[in-house]
């Protein structure tokens, strides 16, 4: 005996849209648990919505597709006349604390315009493609000639340059020998002076004591006086003693606050009064309402500029594993690579010879290798990103990109079911939706080692970053998907799990992630925080984290929205 707890009618809408079904295999009705609604359908790129839902039926209704009224909280658009659809029936039953879900195929509706004949389109195709080949070719016939021109233009003028300082140099030499035929050769050196004519050079060229000397302008940069002694225009700098052991007065660090250096810096201190040409700098001049006391950021001392001044230049023997011949199929871009110290290297054996993911190991503000950075897996390298999951033993993966296959960025995970990458085993258990973030729970295991169970691992695919802006839309939901992913590491791994963070190649929106979360970490723990020394750890190992100004104003911009919150 059981007992019907709750039960639910609903009518989804389904865009046809071309698939490949294998030859000999009947189609498989598959039911719809993930609710959508008509205006989510393009952010999720989905097939489907639900477009009525209904408590409980007594008798037989008519029901109008595409009415554009709202049943259940869910609009009914109407259908589009150029598109075709199928229209599904689906009952929803909770029992016993058991879901069940079955639905039925009720209709079908065809689109209103012919598509156009087959060898009319293969003409226009045809037509097309010698369009853009010829297009193709004269545009780069265009570009070598313009290249061309250039390299010509350019050896030119280094010739013309060149002929004229041999003119230049004769003329003077010339006007010396004459000069001194002119005086003979018994003259006193301390009362005879030769002065040449001037030139269109910038020095003079003086003849004394039977020596030449060149006048150089007393100024380096139109009259600055420019001091080798000192660093920065006039100011004492002592670089035999410069970050190495130096004192520094942290009293008047950070506008004079107090600031533990102890733990920060790795117990070095710093003197601001003099490090930028002895200016002040003011917190909050670049992030106006900050309450002094509360939060200390290296803010107007620390800039992009500086930042990318202090980032080290990988060389090609850094990246040498990703430099590898098989494995440049493995990289979305071959100027975004991963360098051999930070790689995370696969372990699961399933008959795979390399071991190689374009991934990196990140430090997180209290846990070493807290997150895992890497690019949107290729179609060829997803089994590599789901066996990084499992070898890693990560609880949580953070989407910060579209899919869009236009850059083969495609959909890695399963939506129902079962999915199988050799050995290891996919199923998709839940998703849901709140606001910005799309939640969903996989459970992966390896079906060679069932001795060693499985992992429960969220994904949280966010929203609110589209693909033409530098930055996300709201700082609010950045700072509700960071909550999302720390909650469920705390419930799940005990704060210990790793965190795959990927993007489009795993760079600047990747970086601004780990940034935020080390940054936030930052103020819980000490109330303080330096966005500048957290980016410039990031960089230390992948130097393309957080490569844009906009996303490095944006880390100061949800630290300071952080603190306001809490």
């Amino acid at each position: 005996m059981f007992v019907i707890d709750e039960a639910k009618y609903q009518v989804v809408v389904e865009e046809e849209r071309p698939r490949r079904q294998q030859r000999g295999t009947a189609e498989i009705l598959r039911c719809y648990p993930v609710p959508v609604h008509f205006h989510n359908t393009s952010h999720l790129n989905s097939f489907y919505y639900y477009t009525a839902e209904m408590s409980s039926i007594q008798k037989p209704l008519a029901f109008c597709i595409g009415d554009n009224r709202t049943y259940g909280g869910y609009r009914n658009a109407p259908l589009l006349p150029h598109k075709s659809y199928t229209v599904y029936y689906q009952a929803v039953s909770t029992a016993n604390g058991e879901t069940k879900i079955d639905c039925v195929r009720v209709a079908t509706k065809g689109a209103a315009t012919r598509r156009p004949e087959p060898e009319q389109e293969k003409q226009s195709d045809h037509t097309v493609k010698i369009a853009g080949v010829t297009a193709g070719v004269l545009l780069f016939i265009i570009i070598f000639l313009g290249v061309i021109l250039l390299i010509k233009k350019r050896t030119l003028a280094k010739k013309r340059k060149e002929t004229s300082s041999r003119q230049e140099m004769t003329v003077m030499v010339n006007s010396m020998d004459k000069s001194f035929a002119e005086q003979g050769t018994s003259y006193q050196a301390d009362t005879h002076t030769l002065t040449t004519r001037t030139l269109s050079s910038p020095s003079s060229f003086t003849l004394k004591s039977n020596s030449i000397t060149t006048s150089l302008p007393n100024t380096y940069y139109q009259g600055k006086n420019y001091d080798t002694t000192t660093y920065y225009q006039g100011k004492n700098y002592d670089t035999t003693t410069y970050y190495q052991g130096k004192n520094y007065d942290t009293t008047t660090y950070y506008q004079g606050k107090n600031y533990d250096t102890t733990t920060y810096y790795q117990g070095k201190n710093y003197d601001t009064t003099t490090y930028y040409q002895g200016k002040n700098y003011d917190a909050n001049m670049l992030l106006p309402g900050c309450t002094k006391g509360v939060l200390k950021v290296c803010l107007g001392v620390f800039s992009l500029q500086t930042l990318n001044m202090v980032t080290p230049t990988l060389r090609v023997e850094d990246c040498s594993i990703a430099l590898l011949p098989r494995n440049h199929e493995k990289n979305r871009c071959m100027d975004v690579l991963p360098p051999d110290r930070c790689l995370p290297f696969l372990i699961t054996i399933d008959g795979e010879s390399s071991n190689y993911i374009n991934a990196a190991l990140m430090d997180s503000y209290k846990q070493p290798s807290a997150f895992i950075v890497t690019q949107h897996p290729l179609p060829n390298t997803v089994k590599d990103f789901w066996r990084l999951v499992l070898d890693y033993h990560c609880t949580a993966i953070v989407m910060l990109n579209d899919v869009d296959p236009a850059q083969l960025c495609t959909q890695y995970w399963p939506e129902i079911g079962v999915h199988s990458h050799g050995p290891l085993q996919l199923e998709f258990v839940s998703a849901d939706l709140e606001e910005d973030v799309i939640s969903r729970i996989f459970r992966i295991y390896n079906a060679a080692r069932p001795q060693d169970g499985f992992r429960m691992v969220q994904q949280f695919q966010f929203l609110g970053w589209p693909m033409y802006r530098d930055t996300a839309v709201n700082k609010r939901s950045f700072l509700k998907l960071l909550h999302q992913v720390e909650k469920w590491q705390e419930e799940y791994g005990g704060g210990e799990g790793r965190t795959v963070v990927h993007c489009l190649n795993g760079g600047g929106r990747s970086g601004a992630f780990c940034a935020i979360s080390i940054v936030c970490e930052m103020l819980r723990q000490q109330r303080s925080a330096d966005v500048f020394h957290a980016v410039k750890t990031l960089r230390n190992n992948k130097p393309n984290m957080v490569d844009l100004l906009e996303q490095y104003k944006f880390c100061y911009e949800v630290a300071l929205e952080y603190l306001n919150s809490t």
